[in-house]
């Protein structure tokens, strides 16, 4: 996989390689920094793996490499695969190793900084594999980072469907990927938990393929109490039918009434 680039790296000549070992338990990716013509080039090392930077920048040469190491201490390559969408895993670590040329100095990175830095990963096929571990890890918010990648295999694209944490679901509602393969089951499922994710599902009922607007109106109605943001965003929606929406009218929520007024309003005046 290739790391982010920094807005320094990107314009100063180099070249990129990419390796994604076959055994999934190392994940390695080397960046080579060609020779400057200026003896005080040095590396670019982005900020968000250091919080501090006055502690921990450092000066290095320009021969200097960079690597970022993933290793997942597991028994065997299915190990992964064998846990369910609702698991996850704690033993993932994510090592930076800045090769000097002489030296080596390692360091383990915190949740935090493997956030941002996966958050910035490209999202190329070359990185389906890393994708695929990192969707395992414990913390949701890298979970959800990776729900938001088109190349992440659509086996674990849909397991994050049903994860319990609202924000990566959402990521998965919202992923290009997920709303040309989901199904219906798939669709009543995040409906039903509701919150964000089952408010992006009624924004983005005409995106996706597989189902229709008139069945995911059908499993809206199915609903048992269903949160009223959900029912507003169906009640303004134009993707909606006006005798769906006309129901929400006599709501006894005032909003939800209101808003399905004015929506009906609207399609009448355009």
């Amino acid at each position: 996989f290739e790391p982010m680039e920094t807005d320094n790296e990107a314009n100063s000549p180099k070249d990129e390689k990419a390796t994604v070992s076959n055994d999934i338990s190392l994940e390695e990716v080397k960046k080579n920094n060609k020779e400057s013509n200026s003896a005080n080039d040095k590396p670019e090392i982005d900020s968000t793996l250091d919080c501090d930077d006055s502690k921990e920048n450092k000066d290095f040469t320009n021969e200097n490499k960079v690597q970022i190491l993933h290793e997942k201490e597991i028994s065997s390559d299915k190990s992964l695969d064998s846990q369910t969408s609702l698991r996850e895993s704690n033993d993932i670590k994510v090592t930076l190793t800045v090769d000097t040329g002489g030296s080596k100095v390692n360091t383990v990175l915190g949740f935090e900084a493997v956030e941002n830095i996966y958050y910035r990963t490209r999202d190329i096929s070359e990185n389906s594999e890393l994708f695929k571990i990192l969707s395992h890890h414990a913390s949701h918010n890298i979970r959800s980072n990776i729900a938001q990648k088109k190349n992440l295999p659509l086996d674990r694209l849909i397991s994050l469907a049903s994860d319990d944490s609202d924000e990566v679901r959402n990521s998965v509602v919202n992923n290009e990927v997920f709303q040309k393969n989901a199904t219906l089951d798939q669709i009543k499922n995040i409906l039903a938990k509701g919150q964000s994710a089952g408010e992006s599902v009624v924004s983005s009922a005409s995106y996706f393929k597989k189902v229709s607007t008139d069945d995911i109106e059908k499993a809206i109605d199915e609903l048992e109490n269903p949160g009223p943001r959900l029912l507003q965003y169906a009640a303004q929606s134009y993707d909606f039918s006006t005798e769906f929406i006309q129901k929400f009218t006599t709501h006894e929520d005032a909003d939800i009434a209101a808003t399905a007024k004015e929506t009906i309003k609207n399609r009448a005046e355009y």
